[in-house]
């Protein structure tokens, strides 16, 4: 489970899910937890506060946009089976390695 994609930049959070396509073996499962943005918007003040304060400390970092991180879980072959909201606006995206699918003969 992944709970700090928040704390790090988008070029981070674009090589954290790489390298979580390249471990995972195919069918392989993977869950990235936190607080996300959902389709630009933060949810709640509590968020809009923790968002602006992980910003002014480093403006590469903080929330992501859900459907940003969807498009990178495509692009590294990683099937989104479920999003689950969870406690405190977060979400929880449950994750497989998509699997080969043979070329029809």
């Amino acid at each position: 489970m992944v709970n700090l994609l928040h704390l790090v930049s988008e070029s981070e959070v674009k090589a954290i899910i790489s390298g979580i396509s390249q471990c995972l073996v195919q069918g392989g499962r993977c869950v990235i937890y936190g607080p996300f943005m959902r389709n630009g918007v933060l949810t709640s003040s509590g968020d809009k506060a923790f968002h602006q304060s992980l910003i002014e400390a480093d403006p590469d970092i903080g929330y992501k946009d859900d459907a940003w991180m969807l498009g990178l879980f495509q692009k590294h072959k990683l099937e989104t089976v479920k999003v689950l909201e969870m406690p405190a606006n977060n979400l929880a995206f449950v994750l497989e390695k998509s699997h080969i699918r043979q070329p029809k003969a």
